[in-house]
């Protein structure tokens, strides 16, 4: 017999959504805060300033 409407279906939907929910916003702030550039390169708004393009 399939799961159809039992309610335990729903709260694991439920919770697997508010999961990806969390888990996109979390990817989303690690982006915005990344400041690191590899070792070795030079952002391109530090040569813009400098007078380079």
């Amino acid at each position: 017999m399939p799961g159809g409407d039992h309610p335990s279906g729903h709260t694991v939907a439920g919770y697997l959504e508010r999961f990806t929910r969390r888990l996109g916003r979390a990817a989303l702030e690690h982006l915005r805060n990344r400041t690191g550039t590899p070792k070795g390169l030079v952002r391109s708004s530090t040569l813009l300033r400098a007078g380079f393009t």
